[in-house]
């Protein structure tokens, strides 16, 4: 046994690391064997590349080293290979070509910087094990909420007590003027895991909109079952949230089955991020309707679309104007993020002025849901040597387009 290393105390620790951490045996022994490779190469002065092997008992602690050379007729590299005669000459023992020459290393010559040197090396390899066993267990929970425990608060950041491990809540990505106590339970978003990390490897947020649309999916059921779809979320952390909902189901209210009666349901989200305001807005595959919507509450009647630069110009009554901007224009912004679309504000006056000519919303409106309500009834007609299929109401709007 290599001096400084006691197989009793080692079995011992084995067996502690194990069930601790949760790390398996068989990671533990190839890290007791890596780090005696490294403390035999440091403290020897052999070839780095030479092939060591290191046996070791696990019922008993024995440890047993050697170093092994391939037999072989004639030597090409005398770090890897030697043959039959100098194969006997170092072992007494006979060997043929192709078979593997073991020779057993004195562990007694190591010295007791050589322990300690492995003890180092096999303490690093457990916290690469630790890691990665962090890693496969909260990578596949990355854009979830999971619940920790506050145990540490510093100026820049707090430590989130997990299960097993510690999330790094840096200060901005907490919620403007939030109280964080240690001991108190808390709800995060996890953004990132990251295996190389220093410290804690689980990065969490509340700031995040993903964490708004978790909290949405746990407490609004239309949402957790598949009902009503969350389609885009934009968010000023702390300030304001928007978020564009759609049913396929043409018999649901999407954003007023979020908000529920008297906003119970919203308000049961909203209590959860101190109050941040947040506005449910209906998502439209037509952008004039999505647009209009994503600037509620202010009441859009038009919107001249620049499909070519994706920019627009949202036309609402004069005293609808600052209400769609917003305060320090927080409302435009957010619809700017939600829908991807570029939006200018203009007035009806303006509008008239400087000659824009402007969708109405509610003839837009009148048209999609005629078009998501009309029955798809399937005719067929012959489009060169085949028969395709087209449902009615396609065929109704191309009549209606020529006409035009």
């Amino acid at each position: 046994m290599t001096p400084g290393i006691n197989a009793k105390e080692l079995l011992n620790a084995m067996q502690e690391i194990s069930s601790s951490k949760g790390i398996s045996q068989d990671v533990i022994v190839e890290a007791i064997q890596e780090a005696l490779k490294k403390a035999y190469f440091k403290y020897s002065g052999d070839d780095t590349d030479s092939i060591i092997r290191v046996d070791f008992d696990t019922q008993t602690g024995d440890i047993k080293m050697f170093k092994l050379k391939n037999v072989v007729e004639e030597i090409q590299d005398d770090v890897f290979e030697t043959d039959p005669e100098e194969a006997k000459e170092q072992t007494g023992q006979d060997y043929k070509v192709g078979d593997v020459m073991e020779i057993p290393i004195d562990m007694s010559a190591f010295q007791r910087a050589a322990a300690i040197q492995a003890k180092n090396v096999f303490k690093q390899k457990l916290r690469e094990a630790e890691k990665q066993i962090i890693f496969d267990q909260y990578n596949d929970k990355i854009h979830d909420i999971i619940i920790g425990v506050i145990e540490k608060v510093e100026p820049t950041h707090c430590l989130i007590k997990l299960n097993n491990t510690y999330a790094y809540l840096s200060k901005s990505n907490c919620l403007p003027n939030e109280s964080l106590i240690p001991g108190r339970q808390i709800k995060v978003y996890i953004e990132d895991v990251d295996r190389k990390a220093q410290g804690a490897q689980i990065v969490v947020s509340r700031t995040a909109p993903g964490f708004v649309k978790r909290l949405m999916e746990q407490e609004i059921n239309e949402i957790y079952e598949g009902i009503v779809e969350i389609k885009a979320i934009s968010r000023i952390a702390g300030l304001r949230t928007k978020v564009a909902v759609y049913s396929k189901d043409i018999n649901v209210d999407p954003s007023g089955a979020c908000i529920g009666p008297k906003g119970s349901r919203i308000q049961r989200v909203i209590s959860q991020i101190g109050g941040e305001r947040i506005d449910v807005v209906n998502y439209s595959d037509n952008p004039v309707l999505f647009i209009a919507d994503a600037l509620k509450p202010a009441n859009v009647i038009g919107v001249k679309l620049n499909e070519g630069e994706k920019t627009c110009v949202a036309i609402v009554p004069e005293d609808q104007y600052s209400l769609a901007i917003g305060k320090e224009a927080q409302n435009v912004n957010l619809a700017v993020k939600l829908t991807g679309w570029k939006i200018d504000i203009k007035t009806e006056a303006d509008a008239e002025e400087l000659n824009i000519d402007y969708q109405l919303v509610e003839d837009v409106k009148i048209m999609e849901d005629a078009k998501r309500r009309a029955p798809k009834i399937m005719v067929k007609v012959p489009v060169e040597e085949e028969q395709k299929e087209i449902p009615l109401a396609v065929q109704e709007e191309s009549v209606m387009t020529k006409q035009k």
